[in-house]
């Protein structure tokens, strides 16, 4: 490692330096929050199972599922042909075999792997070695996470969908028994991407650093923004087109039940729970409204990341022109989820007073409980922001 190394990480701005040591400390914070909340919920689980059956035979309670900035409750009268069929449901199957304990084990050292990777990575800014560590590179450390990452969100996915088409559904009734698979995109795929391109972007400085080729680095990043654009417009682009299908379909007059979705599940709204062919309409044309501004802040965000990748894979990584777009986007998607959560107030609203069933009763809840929230995407936009900042300006060697 050549004299520059060391002389370029020592001269990250305090600023920057005091950014880093945030971004450590609130991520421990949030991890050490989640192992403990996940281990209570964990225990509380098995030790409160029976109760929860026998609770499920008492009130009929069975499970929420969460929708946007909204959550539906299950029981045995709305989803289900029997208790027998939702207590089977809550008791879904243990590990009986060897390869169910591979599969069940393939997650938990995928999150160990992301989670060491993380911390080791944040630790390095932390304690100002950013560029110095010879073996536990940042760079290393966030690709190794960000693929980690990926494919940890991949393979339950592969699994999911595997399991809803070879589901029988003999067992339930009304919205469940006609439930497809959905891709959530943007939580499967996006906060791993970020991640990688944080580590690659950091890659690319250090060979420079290092007199070493970065032309391979350059030819990931141009493959990675083209594939990003590529598959972020492209998601765009098809969820948009069915959402204006479905609205032009409803304001002609056909009777059809679009489709919400519930994490990874794709369920209807039934025509027949509106009490109006009015209330119905009325509720397509305002949910079509409300995520306008999602549409908009992610194609946005999309395209200024593109560029912002091929810039820097052209070595103009730490620019004023860069640190616009990341700036353009935080505030794009922050007022996207200010009003995709307002709105959601006016849904729930719309939704219980113009509809029967399972939708009458829902409840409102934040977009982050269902994964969908932007501001969650503009805070890792800004994480990103501060590591790129911490090249040189303008990558020149010091």
């Amino acid at each position: 490692m050549n004299k520059n190394t060391d002389f370029d990480t020592k001269n990250i701005p305090e600023k920057l330096q005091k950014r880093l040591h945030l971004i450590y400390f609130t991520v421990k914070c949030i991890l050490i929050g989640l192992i403990f909340f996940n281990a209570f919920q964990g225990v509380a689980s098995l030790m409160l199972k029976d109760d929860i059956i026998s609770g499920t035979e008492g009130t009929g309670f069975v499970s929420h599922l969460y929708c946007g900035t909204f959550f539906i409750e299950l029981n045995m009268e709305n989803s289900f042909v029997s208790e027998e069929a939702a207590i089977n449901w809550l008791q879904r199957p243990d590990i009986s075999s060897l390869g169910d304990i591979i599969i069940n084990s393939f997650p938990i050292i995928i999150i160990i792997c992301i989670l060491l990777c993380i911390l080791l990575a944040l630790r390095n800014g932390d304690k100002n070695a950013l560029f110095s560590r010879k073996f536990l590179k940042t760079s290393r450390l966030f690709i190794t996470a960000g693929l980690a990452w990926m494919i940890g969100n991949i393979f339950p996915n592969i699994v999911k969908f595997i399991d809803i088409k070879s589901q029988d559904t003999s067992s339930f009734i009304g919205i469940l028994s006609n439930q497809k698979y959905y891709c959530q995109i943007y939580n499967v795929l996006v906060i791993p991407f970020i991640i990688l391109c944080c580590g690659l972007l950091l890659r690319q400085h250090e060979r420079a650093l290092q007199n070493k080729s970065t032309k391979r680095n350059e030819a990931i990043l141009k493959a990675l923004a083209i594939i990003s654009l590529i598959t972020a417009l492209g998601f765009i682009f098809y969820r948009f087109g069915v959402r204006l299908y479905e609205l032009i379909t409803i304001l002609s007059g056909k009777e059809i039940s679009v489709r919400l979705p519930f994490y990874n599940l794709s369920l209807e709204l039934p025509f027949s729970l509106a009490k109006s062919s009015e209330s119905y309409t009325k509720l397509v044309v305002f949910r079509f409204i409300k995520d306008m501004p999602i549409f908009i802040a992610s194609t946005v965000t999309s395209f200024l990341f593109f560029k912002l990748l091929v810039d820097s894979a052209k070595g103009k990584i730490n620019t004023s022109v860069n640190k616009k777009r990341i700036s353009v986007s935080i505030i794009v998607l922050i007022v996207s989820s200010l009003l995709f959560n307002i709105f959601g107030l006016f849904e729930v609203e719309m939704l219980n007073s113009n509809f029967t069933g399972i939708y009458g009763a829902v409840t409102y809840t934040i977009g982050l409980r269902s994964f969908c929230e932007p501001i969650l995407y503009a805070m890792l936009l800004w994480f990103f922001g501060v590591y790129m900042q911490c090249v040189p300006e303008n990558n020149a060697l010091i």
